[in-house]
């Protein structure tokens, strides 16, 4: 951090960037409320505060066709209470199937399409780590075999 930097940090309380996006959040909200009201898109309930506010993509931008201009298009954004946000993000995320980290570790499963999963993600780890540490070095028993030594010797 600059010496600026430090000076705008201890004027404000908090690094210049978390003042700045706090400032366009607030910006945002009294915008937002005064063109569009404080209603939740997701609820309808009202939005009392910017730290209750999040933007959000009325329809997955992640899926339409062009992601680009789904994700800058005015129309497909609202606001919500970010625990609304949070709420359908979870609710759409798909759930992974069997032979996946989510369902052997945090589910627990142990259906044979886990276990083989996970038993397939144990070899590879293993076959890394050998890897990593490279084939084990061998020991000569043939002076002749090493030429630093071979030179040293002579035989008569």
């Amino acid at each position: 951090m600059d010496t600026g930097s430090k000076n705008k940090a201890r004027l404000l309380g908090m690094p210049i960037g978390t003042a700045s996006n706090r400032l366009r959040k607030s910006l945002v909200y009294d915008l937002w409320i005064k063109l569009n009201g404080d209603r939740c898109y997701r609820c309808g309930e009202p939005i009392n505060s910017p730290d209750e506010m999040s933007i959000e993509h009325k329809e997955p931008w992640q899926s339409a066709l062009d992601p680009v201009v789904s994700f800058f298009d005015l129309g497909n954004v609202s606001i919500s209470h970010l625990s609304c946000n949070v709420r359908e993000a979870e609710r759409s995320k798909p759930t992974a199937g069997h032979g996946a980290s989510t369902t052997y570790g945090k589910r627990g499963c142990r259906c044979e399409e886990c276990r083989q999963w996970k038993s397939e993600v144990l070899r590879r780890h293993r076959a890394k780590l050998r890897m990593a540490s490279g084939p084990p070095a061998k020991r000569s028993t043939n002076a002749g075999s090493n030429p630093a030594f071979a030179s040293s010797v002579s035989i008569g």
